[in-house]
């Protein structure tokens, strides 16, 4: 049945617009150990991509046009680690505001909640967007600040104990997208390893660098972003990780990962939880799991009162270990008597 396109506003069947692009899942999917996506709000089901009708066939392929240098450039070669320096022109403007500019327009946006001030404003923008995609408009009339954050490689502030346990999950696998509302206003959209981000109220924001998305220019690490946008992330991916698949759905996860093992640990899930397991070990006090198998790094750790007051060389500790085969691969914590 014909419906309006929210784009042009003709009459139409409408298609069933992807509101993030298609390349992301299709890459997401590809590179999980598992072949089926999760949603947040609903862990347990199953989803293979998302798309809303929206769009007309003609605007549909409109808005495509910016997604095929972004996929080809800067997407696919960050995602296999071929670079982190990418120049562009303003097709990558282009993408990042239709990208917003669906989100905005998506069942899934809850933006209109929002108090009133910081609506308004968001609808501004979703109206700027709409006539500079629409009419192929220069985009130096967007008043609004766009950032791309190569997140994979972005040293951060905080301690990496501070993060939560499946933080390299979140950084490498999820999907994200909100409005960010604190000191200023901003758009967010988390895809696998970038962000991209627009500074809404204020257009404008300090402490960013190397990462603004101008009409024509170059991304590049090393980049630094503001105190409180980190904050937001780390924040962000605590509160998207809490909400987990039941018991049962992850056993039949881990059954179908069993059922190709070499496809398991080639995949990106693989390699975040690696990541993540890497760094939790590293942070971890084996003191605080004494004489039991550790939950973080699955070792007995033991304590030794067998050693005297006195620095003890290397070969004495040597001599030691080969006489404790039963402890071989453990933590043990010498304490001097």
């Amino acid at each position: 049945m014909p419906s309006e396109c929210a784009l042009c506003g003709d009459e139409a069947e409408l298609r069933d617009s992807h509101i993030i692009p298609r390349f992301v899942f299709k890459q997401l999917k590809n590179s999980s150990a598992s072949p089926f996506l999760r949603g947040y709000e609903n862990p347990d089901e199953r989803i293979q991509d998302y798309n809303e009708k929206l769009l007309c066939p003609d605007c549909e392929e409109h808005l495509n046009k910016f997604e095929s240098p972004v996929a080809g450039y800067i997407y696919h070669p960050y995602q296999r680690g071929d670079s982190t320096s990418f120049s562009h022109d303003d097709w990558l403007h282009r993408f990042h505001i239709s990208v917003n500019w669906r989100l905005i327009h998506s069942d899934l946006s809850e933006w209109k909640n929002l108090p009133r001030h910081q609506r308004e404003a968001v609808k501004d923008a979703r109206d700027i967007w709409h006539d500079i995609i629409l009419n192929d408009e220069p985009v130096h009339k967007d008043p609004f600040t766009h950032h791309m954050i190569l997140f994979n490689d972005l040293k951060l502030k905080a301690d990496s104990s501070e993060l939560t346990d499946r933080w390299e999950f979140y950084r490498d696998r999820a999907i994200d997208a909100t409005v960010v509302c604190g000191a200023g206003t901003y758009y967010y959209i988390k895809l696998p390893k970038i962000v991209f981000m627009t500074c809404i109220q204020p257009p404008h924001a300090d402490g960013f660098n190397n990462t603004k998305i101008e009409e024509s220019g170059r991304i590049r690490t090393p980049q630094r972003i503001p105190r409180d946008i980190e904050n937001f992330l780390v924040q962000r991916g605590t509160l998207v990780l809490e909400r987990t698949a039941s018991e049962q759905s992850q056993e039949k996860i881990a059954e179908r990962m069993l059922e190709n093992p070499e496809q398991t640990l080639e995949s990106g899930s693989f390699r975040a939880y690696a990541e993540s397991m890497k760094r939790r070990i590293e942070n971890h006090n084996p003191l605080d799991y004494l004489d039991q198998e550790c939950e973080v790094c699955f070792t007995d750790h033991r304590v030794i009162k067998s050693l005297p007051e006195r620095p003890v060389e290397n070969v004495e500790l040597d001599e030691w270990s080969e006489t404790q085969d039963e402890w071989d691969g453990g933590f043990v914590y010498f304490e001097p008597i």
